[in-house]
Order: structure tokens, then sequence, then C-alpha cells
């Protein structure tokens, strides 16, 4: 039984070591990962923009109906 426990501990010690020296080696996002995101975000934000200025007072009734709703069902 011994064995068995010193061998699962071994096991389980290389494998901790292996993922903190891989995390240990992460330089971050690079400048093209966050070029793209940066890309990805004013996209929905500009998106985001003109879904308010074509349909503001539908996409603002419909929020507030849904959230009525959701506050009535909590209450009963």
């Amino acid at each position: 039984m011994a064995d068995l426990t010193l061998t699962a501990y071994v096991w389980l010690q290389t494998r901790l070591h292996s993922l903190r020296a891989a995390a240990e080696n992460e330089d971050g996002l690079s400048s093209v990962e966050w070029v793209a995101l940066i890309g990805i975000v004013v996209t929905l934000l500009a998106a985001i923009g003109r879904a308010f200025d074509a349909n503001g007072e539908q996409i603002g009734e419909a929020a507030v109906q849904t959230l009525t709703r959701w506050v009535a069902s909590l209450g009963g």
C-alpha cells in the first residue's frame, strides 16, 4: 500500500510541476491577439449602437417587459 501511495504522490507532483512550468512560461496574449480582441469589441459596440439607433424604443420596451415578467415570476 505504501508503494502505491508513493507512486501516486510522485505522479501527482510530476503533473503539478508540469502545470506550474507551463503557467510560468506563458507570456500572455500577443499583440496580434490583442488587436483581434479590440477589433471584436469595437465591432460589437458599433452593432449595438446601430441597433439602439434604429430600434431603441423597441429594444427598451422588450427589456422592460422581460424584466417585469422575470420579477413577477420571482414573487409568486
